[in-house]
């Protein structure tokens, strides 16, 4: 008996109009429009953060060169490596990130 009865149709689907389609439409679209500015937001932060830490890197390096240490160059070189490292471990491995 249970298998005659078939899929129900929702209640308020009879009750859609034009203008409903209308304002899901428009809200779709401005969902989608916040989307693409939240990407292109995110890109700069991306290119920023980048840009901050080669300049502090090659700070780091400068200071280390103008002092007479340039073995701590090799350290710092070696630690930025292996961050790197293990970011692209993570992505590969299909981890998220620590925030």
């Amino acid at each position: 008996m249970m298998g005659m009865m078939g899929m129900q149709m929702n209640p308020l689907l009879h009750k859609l109009t034009p203008q409903h389609i209308d304002k899901i439409l428009d809200l779709a679209s401005d969902d989608n429009k916040l989307n693409h500015s939240d990407k292109r937001h995110s890109r700069w932060i991306a290119v920023g953060t980048v840009a901050g830490v080669l300049v502090f890197i090659l700070t780091v390096i400068y200071i280390c060169f103008t002092y007479n240490h340039p073995e701590m160059v090799r350290d710092v070189l070696s630690t930025i490596g292996f961050i790197l490292g293990g970011i692209g471990i993570a992505q590969l491995l299909g981890k998220k990130q620590p925030s």
